[in-house]
């Protein structure tokens, strides 16, 4: 297991070198292609797919894992809030399709949510690095592919890191008392504005997913806080670990891309199904204490 964790965190340090040179060679160059490769690292799809790996393989338990998932939707939530309240402009003439008002950033902001809450929750020094590469990486790209004003990407990163600490420190407060309302406070939080911002009209693809997963996290919060109070554990087969990872990641997507054009409570009861299932199955299987 040593000698596991040790090969980890050297590739970690590997991928953060290599991606670091990937952006100082793009900012040199200034390619598009380079750059539109680098922005997508901040994409929703992209997070679909590393969220649930984190939950399912990098994070010790249930809590910490939909930490993480919440560090997500609450910026994502918040995002959108932001944007058509405040309804700033974007800069003329972006090299990539880009939607809504420009601020903050929403790959900014979502990707420094994400990176910050895994960096706190995982505590290593080589995963830490890799967040800071990967959120300079993503902001950078949004500047030179005329997505959005430096402003954008700066405010996006601050209150981005600022949610993925809150969901962090939500969680340790949680690990110490261990109460439901704790555990429950920010996905109804994060439920709440999405429904708001459906309500609205605002970007109602992306609000309808995340109000859909917001339900299932709450949901999974209300029955893994009960379970645990057992601390009970069952050992389960690492194949269908990797099994239910990989139909969670199949599920999302699939619910993500088929209901597009769906209306709106269609893409909501769609996400609320395939969150329920890879946020809750594993807590039902046993992994409550990976």
């Amino acid at each position: 297991m040593a000698e596991l964790r040790r090969l980890a965190s050297a590739f970690l340090w590997v991928l953060s070198a290599l991606l670091l040179l990937l952006v100082l060679v793009a900012v040199v160059v200034n390619d598009v292609e380079l750059w539109k490769t680098i922005t997508r690292l901040g994409d929703e799809e992209f997070y679909v797919v590393a969220a649930v790996l984190a939950y399912y393989a990098l994070l010790p338990d249930w809590s910490s894992g939909l930490a993480l998932v919440l560090a997500v939707l609450a910026s994502g939530a918040v995002n959108v809030l932001l944007k058509y309240l405040l309804g700033m402009p974007r800069p003329p003439n972006p090299l990539v399709e880009v939607s809504g008002p420009g601020f903050p950033s929403g790959h900014a902001q979502v990707s420094a949510s994400f990176w910050t809450s895994l960096a706190l929750l995982a505590r290593k020094a080589s995963l830490a690095v890799l967040a800071a590469v990967v959120v300079a990486g993503v902001s950078l790209s949004r500047v030179y592919l005329r997505a959005h004003y430096e402003v954008d990407v700066i405010g996006g990163v601050l209150i981005g890191a600022f949610i993925g600490y809150a969901s962090y420190y939500s969680h340790r407060h949680y690990a110490r008392h261990g109460t439901l309302l704790l555990q429950l406070a920010l996905p109804l939080l994060t439920a709440a504005i999405a429904a708001y911002n459906l309500l609205r009209g605002f970007e109602v693809g992306s609000t309808s997913s995340i109000l859909g997963l917001s339900l299932a996290a709450s949901a999974t919060a209300t029955v893994a806080t009960r379970r645990s109070s057992a601390r009970t554990s069952t050992a389960r087969s690492v194949l269908l670990k990797w099994t239910l990872c990989c139909a969670s990641i199949l599920l999302l997507l699939a619910a993500h891309y088929a209901t597009k054009s769906a209306i709106a409570h269609v893409r909501v009861a769609a996400f609320l199904t395939a969150g329920v299932f890879t946020l809750l199955t594993p807590v039902l299987l046993g992994y409550s204490r990976r």
